[in-house]
């Protein structure tokens, strides 16, 4: 049985109750930490119990992925529940590494410009079919031993097709330029 040391700490950083920066060991046993803060950010969006299980078992996998792929010490979430729905940002970093800041802004290409995106044929089969399932978008990434994962996974009424408007997919933290 797998026991969490409890020197090692997560830590939980926020600009609001809905944009959450998690950081913690990159070790299998932060799962569950992972899991029950995306799916409580998600629940208070309205997503059904369908949609939280995807996503329940989407940062599941994506957690495990950065884990097991990488030799980083620590895993960083940057997790995100507004009118448009939910999502994530995931990067493996080392302890000392201070350049995963919750008030960065967040997007699909936000930390992934750099990156080299990684197809279905340099990722488990396995990663892609989940999140393919399971979200609405994601993206996967690499740079040197950094490895990258952003997801998204929308609200009901944002993918409505007789919702008028469209979803705010502007990075979180870009200034909208008073608009």
């Amino acid at each position: 049985m797998f026991r969490l040391d409890r020197t090692k700490v997560v830590i939980v950083t926020s600009t609001n109750q809905r944009n959450l920066h998690l950081r913690f060991p990159a070790e299998n046993g932060y799962l569950r930490v992972s899991r029950l803060t995306a799916t409580t950010l998600a629940a208070d969006l309205g997503f059904d119990v369908d949609a939280l299980d995807d996503l329940r078992l989407a940062v599941a996998e994506v957690v495990n992925y950065l884990v097991e792929s990488s030799t980083a010490e620590q895993v960083v979430l940057r997790l995100v529940a507004d009118h448009g729905g939910f999502r994530l940002e995931g990067m493996t970093v080392d302890e000392d590494d201070e350049s995963a800041r919750a008030t960065e802004p967040m997007g699909p290409t936000v930390g992934l410009e750099d990156a080299a995106l990684l197809d279905d044929g340099a990722v488990d089969d396995l990663l892609h079919a989940v999140l393919g399932a399971t979200t609405d978008e994601y993206r996967i990434g690499v740079i040197g031993d950094r490895r990258y994962v952003w997801l998204a996974k929308h609200t009901p009424d944002a993918t409505d097709p007789g919702r008028t408007g469209s979803v705010d997919a502007s990075p979180v933290g870009a200034d909208d330029g008073g608009e």
